[in-house]
């Protein structure tokens, strides 16, 4: 029979207030990867293009986050600003273009529907790709650093295959939750609103940093809720909804759409009822003068014949 030495600190239980947080913060950090893998994808056309950016960035965040733990500095209060800020970075270059590197005379139309360089005004919003992509990468990696310090911080907490096992599990929950609310057509809408409650239950219990999350997350979603609502958010895609034909599977469809109605009454009360600018132009009657191949050879012809 064998007994600790006196004083010993008895090794930490497996469902502490420490291990719960562990397992928080694996989902909450597997969560909002995703949730920023695909909304600045959508939302930044680049970004899509590049398609391991946001992952690399959040995999050389954790890292640099993780070796960050010893420093005195607690950058887990820093989570909601910079979480906020990334959301937000996604409508704000979603309405910028930037110059295709290739040529000078193309452009890469990025983010929502219709273009978003204003006509003549190509040099003045235009950002260059390697600058967006740069903005991007460094802001998604400042995300992860706060996050990887917090973990590392919760993994002194338990020996290291306990810490590991219990973070692994949640992100395991983490993944499975994100691919449920995919699965249901979830709008980021309420990605954010998930991503940030979910937030506030895994930071420590310091009263300024839990309202201040709570703040920016309805801050969030309120000003992301345009940049939203006129998409169908698909397991996989980001589908615009074109007013007239339901879907579009193109940014500028609707000049290519001929609708055709019995009379112009309906025309005009389809139009009106759908908000459409909209001229009436009436119908002229065609007339149809008879001809034949015959006719060239004929007696009666008065021009020369030509073939």
């Amino acid at each position: 029979m064998t007994t600790s030495a006196a004083g010993a600190t008895p090794p930490p239980r497996w469902l502490d207030a420490n291990a719960v947080r562990l397992v928080l913060s694996g989902l909450v950090i597997l969560f909002w990867e995703l949730v920023l893998i695909r909304w600045l994808g959508a939302s930044i056309r680049v970004v899509a293009y590049f398609s391991n950016l946001v992952l690399i960035s959040a995999f050389f965040g954790l890292g640099v986050g993780a070796l960050a733990t010893r420093l005195p500095w607690r950058l887990e209060r820093w989570i909601a600003p910079l979480l906020a800020f990334a959301t937000l970075l996604g409508v704000w270059l979603g309405g910028v273009g930037h110059h295709n590197p290739s040529r000078e005379d193309e452009l890469i139309w990025v983010g929502r529907p219709f273009g978003l360089v204003r006509p003549g005004g190509a040099a003045s919003g235009a950002i260059a790709a390697s600058v967006l992509l740069a903005m991007v990468y460094c802001t998604t990696a400042l995300v992860f650093v706060a996050f990887g310090q917090y973990l590392g911080r919760l993994f002194r907490t338990h020996p290291p295959l306990r810490a590991y096992s219990l973070e692994v599990g949640g992100s395991l929950l983490g993944i499975l939750l994100f691919a449920l609310l995919s699965r249901g057509q979830a709008s980021p809408t309420v990605w954010f609103a998930v991503g940030f409650a979910l937030l506030v239950a895994t930071l420590p219990p310091r009263r300024g940093d839990l309202l201040a999350a709570l703040v920016l997350g309805i801050a969030v979603v309120a000003l992301t809720r345009p940049a939203v609502a006129d998409f169908v958010w698909s397991p996989y895609y980001r589908i615009a909804v074109d007013p007239i034909i339901g879907w579009a599977g193109s940014h500028d469809t609707g000049r290519q759409v001929r609708l055709h109605f019995e009379t112009r009454e309906e025309a005009i009360a389809h139009a009106r009822k759908n908000g459409f600018t909209y001229t009436v132009r009436e119908a002229k009657d065609r007339k149809i003068k008879p001809k034949a191949y015959a006719d060239n050879f004929a007696f009666t012809r008065r021009e020369p014949w030509t073939h």
